[in-house]
């Protein structure tokens, strides 16, 4: 029996292609973004790349989620959101940002699909 080559990645999490890590990548995206949307407390900028696949970056500050594990907990149901749903988001690099403090669970998800049904809206009336 082979062993996974890291054994804590979890199958069907975001590969290293499919996150944006540069500082560079994160500013061309936030100063020429096709996309904003915002849904207390989460905002969404996306620009389209070149790319076959969608790419996620996340801003979860200490100022706005003062807990460490209250900012991992978020990065992580951000996460799960994303690989959820990547299939909405085709060939655009993504940015969520958590913008002020929310506890994670419910209101955070529940905003997380009003972004998403803001997203399919925005979309589907700019491919028409």
């Amino acid at each position: 029996m082979a062993q996974p080559k890291n054994p804590a990645r979890k199958p069907g999490g975001l590969t290293r292609a499919q996150r944006l890590t540069k500082r560079a990548e994160f500013d061309s995206i936030l100063q020429d973004a096709d996309i904003q949307l915002t849904r207390y407390p989460v905002r969404l900028v996306a620009k389209a790349n070149s790319l076959e696949f969608a790419r996620l970056g996340m801003t979860v500050a200490k100022k706005n989620v003062r807990m460490a594990v209250d900012r991992n907990r978020v990065k992580r149901l951000l996460r799960e959101w994303f690989r959820a749903n990547k299939e909405h988001f085709r060939s655009y690099d993504v940015v969520l940002s958590v913008r002020e403090y929310v506890r994670p669970g419910d209101p955070l998800k529940a905003a997380l699909e009003k972004v998403l049904q803001a997203w399919d809206q925005r979309v589907n009336t700019s491919d028409t």
